[in-house]
């Protein structure tokens, strides 16, 4: 039923343009049994089945499937190790905040819907080679208590309670980010007044029930 509904969601996401081919990938961890449901490595997502996705436990044993896992495995399980309240992982190429990626410029909050959902300014990780712990941890610096943080080079991710949560974030994301920079297009991009963050910020605690920094 997991393997399915990542095939399904994985499939939808290139619909969305969120993604294409095979790039990015995506996870579900299942805390009451320890185990980590991740795509395989090198498979399009129109021709992935749910027999390829790889099973692993939470120190990287792969305990079920025959497919080699996605590269980016490490960042995956060293979230779900610093994150209690995370148990679904989504990477994506999308356009316009893979543009902000390649600029290595974050994403200011530019709405306050922004906030309730995200928790604040989307960051860039300092650079790490694909598929290494250097990545991993820089990520997990990136995101801190929020929900999505921008990968250098690379893409965007987003983390969320279940895998609905994080492609939602996901979606959140790429649509300010087309909005942002179009914005700056026009000369100038805004962000919402500190004030509003700082409302705003205690919504998104509440929300995802993780406590201040």
């Amino acid at each position: 039923m997991i393997k399915r509904y990542i095939v399904e969601v994985c499939r939808e996401l290139v619909k969305k343009k969120l993604t294409h081919g095979s790039s990015g990938n995506m996870s579900v961890f299942l805390r009451d049994k320890g185990l980590v449901f991740i795509t395989p490595s090198g498979i399009r997502y129109i021709d992935m089945l749910p027999e390829q996705i790889a099973v692993l436990t939470l120190e990287g044993k792969q305990v079920e499937g025959d497919y080699k896992p996605t590269i980016e495995t490490p960042m995956h399980l060293t979230i779900y190790r610093n994150r209690p309240d995370v148990n679904a992982i989504v990477h994506t190429h999308p356009v316009y905040t893979s543009a902000l990626a390649i600029a290595r410029e974050p994403l200011p909050p530019v709405t306050e819907e922004f906030i309730i959902y995200v928790g604040g300014t989307v960051d860039v990780a300092k650079f790490g080679g694909a598929g290494t712990q250097e990545l991993a941890d820089n990520v997990l610096e990136a995101l801190k208590d929020k929900k999505a943080a921008i990968m250098p080079n690379h893409g965007l991710i987003t983390v969320g309670k279940d895998l609905k949560e994080a492609c939602f974030i996901n979606e959140v994301v790429e649509i300010h980010a087309q909005m942002y920079l179009m914005a700056k297009i026009f000369g100038k991009a805004f962000s919402i007044p500190e004030d509003a963050i700082s409302r705003w910020k205690k919504v998104y605690y509440q929300r995802t029930r993780i406590k201040e920094y």
